[in-house]
């Protein structure tokens, strides 16, 4: 029962007529760094770019692996949100340091 509703209801948005065309930001914006923190590049997404640059520089980091982001497996050991904590400090001292230049 509940697959056939699925199905319908899959059927029924594939006849909605689109709207109008969506407009992205221009440049995406560049994420931000912070001194002796290594960065990377990954294959996943983010929802930076659709901020456009309303919150300025952002910086994208935090606890955990993406590979289990935003599931059912998801979890952060305790160790890592301890750590993350130091690591959120060093961040805003050096935000605040630029802020002050």
């Amino acid at each position: 029962m509940l697959q056939r509703r699925s199905v319908s209801a899959r059927r029924r948005l594939a006849t909605v007529p689109p709207g109008p065309p969506c407009t992205l930001p221009q440049a995406k914006p560049r994420l931000a760094a912070v001194a002796g923190i290594p960065t990377t590049v990954v294959a996943y997404t983010t929802d930076i770019p659709a901020f456009g640059a309303a919150w300025g520089q952002p910086l994208l980091i935090g606890p955990g692996t993406i590979h289990v982001a935003h599931t059912l497996e998801e979890r952060v050991p305790k160790r890592q949100l301890l750590k993350a904590v130091e690591l959120y400090q060093r961040i805003v001292k050096d935000l605040c340091k630029r802020e002050l230049k």
